[in-house]
């Protein structure tokens, strides 16, 4: 049985790198399997708004 841990992803679009300054496009709620890379999270992430873009920048937070 896979545990499944909360994450919540932060996007700035338009931007490669973000500034600590600015405020997220975008923040997503995804439940994904424990052992699961950065990249999978985001792709569900993106999966989950239904939009893939070009340029972008994305952080990745564990929820307690």
């Amino acid at each position: 049985m896979m545990k499944i841990k909360t994450y919540d992803v932060y996007f700035y679009f338009g931007v490669y790198v973000p500034n600590p300054f600015m405020k997220a496009s975008k923040v997503v709620e995804v439940e994904i399997e424990e052992n699961s890379t950065e990249k999978d999270i985001i792709l569900k992430a993106l999966g989950k708004i239904g939009a893939y873009p070009k340029t972008y920048a994305a952080n990745v937070i564990e929820r307690k």
